[in-house]
């Protein structure tokens, strides 16, 4: 039997059908930076997530936060180029889920400012807003 070449599949298509559930699902708006504002917005309204939003200053909990207040040894992940956004890093604060004891997100910062002004800003914001009381050790990658 011989196989036309439409009947095949391309990692080409797979890789169009994931971009396009991405935009769809993902996506609040062209502009990255506008869509992640819309989305922390949604958050927020849900009641899923505590947000503060400054000038390039993002700080989100969703489930987290309570594993979060439980924890007294965090991991601290900084990653460059997640988005086209220049100079963008973001911070994921990861600790152990108590009942897997896999790594879990729980707090993320994502920021323009590669400054560690911007770093304490957000360790201040968990710690005076968020009331996460100080970790006996945080490891940073």
């Amino acid at each position: 039997m011989i196989v036309h070449r439409d009947q095949m599949i391309h990692s080409d298509d797979i890789y169009n059908l994931y971009k396009n559930i991405q935009q769809e699902k993902y996506q609040r708006d062209n502009n990255q930076y506008e869509s992640v504002k819309i989305w922390l917005k949604e958050l927020k309204d849900e009641k899923h997530s505590d947000t503060f939003v400054g000038n390039d200053f993002y700080s989100n909990f969703t489930f987290g936060k309570k594993i979060l207040l439980e924890s007294d040894s965090w991991c601290l992940d900084a990653t460059h180029n997640t988005s086209n956004i220049a100079r963008g890093l973001l911070y994921s604060t990861v600790v152990r889920h108590p009942l897997s004891g896999t790594g879990c997100p729980v707090a993320f910062l994502f920021t323009q400012n590669q400054s560690l002004f911007r770093l304490s800003r957000f360790f201040s914001f968990l710690r005076f807003i968020i009331r996460v009381s100080s970790p006996k050790k945080i490891t940073i990658d």
